[in-house]
């Protein structure tokens, strides 16, 4: 039943049905609280915190994420934690936290080193954070190296989800080095990308 709750509010999100959406996390959350289940109890917390995210609330999502890090030593299943941990840093770069950001950056590196599995899809989103503060900071050159690193370890599992969010920083950093046209060339191919996913959401 948590599953397919979890699953349902996502397919809510993507059809731009966000209050929906929420109601169905919320239940989970509640329902796995009485049985006892902490990861499903978590997720709940953590698909309402994107949610809010969406709308740009990014300072009452970081406190759906700080809930979810109250039960962090009793969730069972190590991507949970990790997908906590980097959903968490996201929030903070929005919010401008860029020092605190980056020390939970560290714990997830530790963290993804060892899952052997998905290592280098966690790897290009670390990297991709990492190049976010650096170009926040205005250290454009030493984020462009770091995104051509998450590029290379996303390229090996053929993300798009997280090649498109490369894409995007690659332009911004562009932009910021007088290279208007290549930022251009790069956003209008990553445009086709999103438009072929054909999700309401993108809409």
């Amino acid at each position: 039943m948590l599953v397919v709750q979890n699953v349902l509010a996502q397919r809510y999100a993507d059809d731009i049905r966000f209050e929906d959406a929420m109601n169905t996390w919320l239940a989970m959350s509640a329902e796995a609280a009485n049985l006892g289940d902490v990861d499903h109890f978590v997720e709940g917390f953590i698909g309402i915190a994107l949610l809010l995210e969406v709308v740009s609330d990014h300072q009452r999502a970081l406190q759906f994420y700080q809930k979810g890090r109250q039960h962090y030593e009793n969730i069972s299943a190590k991507q949970l934690k990790l997908r906590l941990n980097l959903c968490e840093v996201s929030c903070l770069i929005s919010l401008t936290l860029y020092e605190d950001a980056r020390q939970l950056l560290a714990d997830c590196e530790t963290q993804a080193l060892l899952d052997d599995g998905f290592a280098h899809a966690y790897m290009a989103e670390i990297y991709l954070y990492h190049g976010q503060i650096c170009r926040c900071m205005g250290q454009v050159d030493t984020a462009l190296n770091l995104l051509e690193k998450a590029k290379k370890s996303s390229e090996r599992l053929r993300l798009k989800w997280i090649s498109n969010k490369i894409n995007l920083e690659l332009s911004l950093c562009w932009v910021l080095n007088q290279q208007p046209k290549q930022a251009i060339q790069l956003l209008q191919q990553t445009l086709d990308d999103v438009r072929s996913l054909s999700l309401p959401l993108l809409k």
